[in-house]
């Protein structure tokens, strides 16, 4: 079996050595109110329904929490064929962008009239209790802030979270510089800024990766994402994030104010 050396490449591109574990000292700890949870669909009508059969079994009609999930271009499987709860509002962009999770996640945020918002990846859920601990403490908490589940750590991906709405936008949201590329997630959780790892709430995997980890395809997307930000710092328009070069800050705002892909999309039903 082929040995995975995705560690050795980043190690290798950000020039941090064990640069994976590296991340979980850039986020310190730190220690209006009814929540909504997001998800973004991408043909994967299985995996989408178990999660809705996970929160009807927790809140059957959607009394206790908002849900919304928004379907980012499905072709092959649009989320119109699942068996969608009637409490779910369902959100939908018509073209396929390509790797455009972030983009999804952008319309999630200018859709939601929350102010907190559980932003989740399709191989989590979170429990019942746990949510109620959430709402509870929701008044205690810091709105500057990006609240991780206590179960994630340096080798679990850190695109899902609990934050506000404000907060969200007030960071700029995910860059849309970039849609199409894979690993723009960075373009929002960065390093100079607030985040903890709650001992509030954990997350439960639901499925070990809706994307393969080892896919080929997905490194390679990887890593045309990481020569475009080369690019664009050689021309001048800006630079990689010198904690983590999977970052892009831009100085010239007129380019980037060029290249940004607007994204449009519609609302399916509304709950």
């Amino acid at each position: 079996m082929a040995q995975n050396n995705e560690p050795d490449y980043f190690d290798s591109y950000t020039g941090i050595k064990n640069h994976s574990q590296s991340l979980s000292g850039w986020y310190p700890a730190v220690h209006e109110t009814r929540l909504r949870l997001n998800y973004t669909y991408y043909n994967s009508k299985e995996i989408m329904e178990r999660i809705f059969n996970w929160y009807a079994k927790i809140d059957p009609d959607g009394r206790l929490f908002d849900y919304t999930v928004i379907d980012d271009g499905s072709q092959d499987v649009p989320i119109t064929e699942c068996d969608i709860p009637d409490w779910w509002t369902v959100l939908r962009i018509d073209e396929d962008l390509g790797w455009n999770n972030e983009g999804a996640r952008n319309c999630l945020m200018r859709d939601t009239q929350n102010e907190w918002n559980l932003m989740m990846d399709s191989d989590w859920v979170i429990t019942k209790r746990c949510l109620h601990r959430i709402t509870r403490e929701l008044v205690y908490l810091a709105k500057d802030t990006v609240y991780f589940p206590g179960n994630f750590g340096p080798k679990v991906g850190r695109n899902s979270y609990l934050c506000t709405k404000t907060e969200f936008w007030d960071r700029g949201g995910y860059d849309q510089c970039f849609i199409g590329y894979h690993g723009v997630d960075y373009s929002f959780l960065r390093f100079n800024l607030r985040y903890d790892y709650s001992e509030l709430f954990w997350f439960v995997r639901l499925v070990e990766d809706v994307v393969d980890p080892n896919d080929k395809n997905r490194m390679e997307q990887v890593k045309r994402f990481h020569r475009r930000m080369i690019e664009l710092e050689e021309q001048g328009y800006g630079h990689r994030d010198k904690h983590d070069k999977q970052d892009f800050i831009w100085t010239d705002l007129d380019m980037k104010e060029k290249l940004w892909k607007n994204i449009e999309y519609k609302q399916l039903r509304f709950s």
